[in-house]
């Protein structure tokens, strides 16, 4: 009798176990963050295509004849809101996308 007693136990632990991983037991509380920013999407901006040796910052310092009137930081973030989420660091030659352009009242 102790033995169907543990194996019940057991069964039934196994059960619980397996039903809160897969399919969880309390409430979701998270909420979908949806961030927007339209600055960078509505900002000007000029298409070139990355020749081999070409980063973002020396294309936007080409753009701009010197250096941009803002961050690095800033640069890299406008350059990924225009471009879809693509990261300056993994540009391709050969491929075009979206540089911002500044103006010194930026």
């Amino acid at each position: 009798m102790k033995k169907w007693l543990w194996l019940f136990a057991v069964i039934t632990i196994g059960l619980a176990v397996t039903y809160d991983l897969q399919q969880g037991t309390l409430p979701s509380s998270h909420e979908p963050v949806v961030k927007t920013d339209t600055t960078a999407v509505d900002a000007d901006y000029i298409k070139h295509e990355v020749q081999p040796g070409e980063t973002v910052l020396t294309i936007v310092e080409k753009i701009h004849h010197t250096q941009p009137p803002v961050s690095i930081e800033e640069i890299q973030t406008d350059f990924t809101a225009l471009n879809n989420g693509q990261a300056p660091k993994h540009i391709q030659p050969g491929t075009a996308y979206r540089f911002p352009l500044y103006h010194e009242s930026d």
